[in-house]
């Protein structure tokens, strides 16, 4: 499931992805399967949030986490975490996502997860969103090297592009056109729609010159 959520979220199928999580939670609680509840439960949360239905998706997350912590697995319950800080990264609370990321990535750290890349990815969009772009682009270097070791791709595509944009933030301009380019193709070769439109906005944006390249990614910023 969680490849299938992956490319469902990142390919549009959300009606589908929707679908699947509610029929998932209800089988997962009928059978009394505490893990597989809370998974599905996050699946669901993100369906909820996409639909905007802000309420419920962090809902969702809240149970999620509060199954992981019953469980007493700390490594979920980081991730669990970093789940409730994305979804206030989402819905513009900044503060609230660094303080969840930060504790879900302390968590996950702790016991070696390779979930740690991911979420460090999320801290630094975090980071961008704050300002702070140095920052930033540091977790999306260290992302992108634990990514390339897992051999992710699609992930890769991901943070490809966050990285491009944190370069551009910074006006290194020449990086940034790199790194968007690289970008670019790995969505392409992952199927990654979703970033790849994006990407090729802000790309337009670097070789185009019309405006400054940190203009251009702040217009066509983190989504």
């Amino acid at each position: 499931m969680p490849l299938v959520r992956a490319r469902a979220t990142k390919c549009g199928h959300w009606r589908k992805l929707e679908t699947m999580a509610r029929l998932a939670v209800e089988v997962a609680r009928r059978h009394g399967d505490r893990t597989g509840e809370a998974f599905t439960l996050t699946t669901l949360g993100v369906a909820e949030w996409r639909t905007g239905r802000i309420d419920a998706a962090r809902d969702c997350l809240r149970r999620a986490l509060g199954l992981r912590r019953d469980l007493g697995d700390r490594e979920a319950e980081g991730l669990a975490l970093h789940n409730l800080g994305w979804l206030s990264m989402r819905t513009g609370d900044l503060d609230d996502a660094l303080d969840h990321i930060t504790a879900g990535l302390r968590l996950i750290e702790a016991h070696g997860s390779n979930r740690a890349g991911m979420v460090r990815h999320n801290l630094g969009e975090v980071l961008l969103q704050l300002g702070r772009s140095t920052e930033a682009a540091d977790c999306f270097e260290r992302c992108l090297s634990a990514r390339r070791a897992d051999r992710d791709l699609f992930g890769e595509s991901i943070t490809l592009a966050a990285l491009g944009r944190a370069y551009c933030l910074l006006d290194r301009r020449g990086e940034a056109l790199v790194t968007f380019e690289d970008a670019l193709s790995r969505c392409r070769e992952t199927g990654n729609r979703e970033d790849e439109t994006t990407r090729y906005a802000k790309l337009c944006y670097v070789v185009g010159g019309t405006t400054g390249c940190a203009q251009g990614c702040e217009k066509h910023g983190s989504r």
